[in-house]
């Protein structure tokens, strides 16, 4: 949105729709074509410097040295879209509903950018999958992250697992890495997915050693420790264990103190299960807090 400064001597007779249309063209505008409108005012279509198409209104005030002010925002229509994502943002800044809108006209003619911003800020659930839906399809990486958390959870859909780890999936190869502990755990157990031990532990890798995802860590500990799903390694298992509860991770800390007190990992730092259990509780996991009362 830009405000433009207009100058008219209106007791000289000055043709507004002339003025208005030679101040545009002097600021950079092209295309400008005016229509007078009611009272003082002028409408007018333009292009910007950088191409863009946009619509405003020129009101006039009949006032001693009078000034003209013009607001000038991007046109946004099924004929005319490309505009529809940088005039949504500036709906958006101005704390505007119609910002949805004009990301949805963008999004039905295959802007993904659309898609994505309008998936991110509606508050209508259902209206919100179909967005990420559609920006998972044209590639956006964490339109496939919402959506994969919509299929776990069933939000604005049914609950699909499989589909929750495909979309999963997609996150992580474009390094979404919550999205690769998502799916990485769910291939390592068969858990809405055939397993594919490989893959997920390699999704699990990928996002723990990132630095970025210290609940993959956490995961991927738990795992060894535990041996079931993937090749018992108490080691690496407590390594991993010990810094994502370093890190703050709280799930980490209760599961060593877990491990500890039920003497599946013998600390060999020599910390007891009750140290553990009071980082985690410091970190404010309810059940770590029960856990070191006991």
């Amino acid at each position: 949105m830009k405000k433009l400064a207009l100058c008219c001597l209106l007791l000289l007779g000055c043709d507004n729709s002339k003025e208005a249309k030679r101040f545009l063209e002097e600021n950079g505008y092209a295309d400008v074509s005016v229509t007078p409108s009611s009272g003082d005012t002028v409408d007018f279509t333009a292009k910007n410097a950088a191409g863009q198409r946009c619509r405003g209104t020129i009101n006039v005030e009949d006032e001693d040295n009078s000034s003209h002010s013009a607001i000038c925002t991007w046109e946004c229509s099924k004929t005319d879209w490309k505009n529809c994502f940088a005039r949504g943002q500036v709906e958006e800044k101005s704390a505007s509903a119609n910002a949805v809108a004009d990301y949805a006209i963008g999004c039905e003619a295959g802007d993904g950018a659309c898609c994505a911003r309008a998936g991110a800020i509606t508050t209508d659930l259902a209206k919100a999958f179909v967005f990420d839906e559609k920006a998972c399809d044209l590639g956006d990486a964490q339109s496939c992250a919402r959506l994969a958390i919509a299929y776990e959870q069933g939000i604005g859909t049914s609950k699909d697992p499989a589909l929750a780890v495909r979309a999963a999936d997609r996150a992580c190869a474009h390094k979404v890495m919550p999205a690769c502990k998502a799916a990485g755990v769910a291939l390592v157990t068969g858990e809405g997915a055939p397993r594919d031990v490989i893959a997920g532990r390699d999704h699990l890798d990928k996002a723990c050693t990132s630095g970025e995802s210290f609940p993959a860590c956490t995961a991927l500990g738990a795992l060894l420790v535990e041996g079931r799903f993937l090749t018992k390694d108490t080691e690496r298992g407590h390594h991993l264990l010990r810094l994502s509860c370093l890190k703050k991770d709280a799930p980490a800390c209760l599961a060593l103190g877990q491990y500890v007190r039920d003497r599946k990992l013998v600390d060999p730092d020599g910390e007891t299960a009750a140290a553990w259990f009071k980082r985690g509780c410091d970190l404010g996991d309810t059940l770590s807090c029960r856990s070191a009362k006991l």
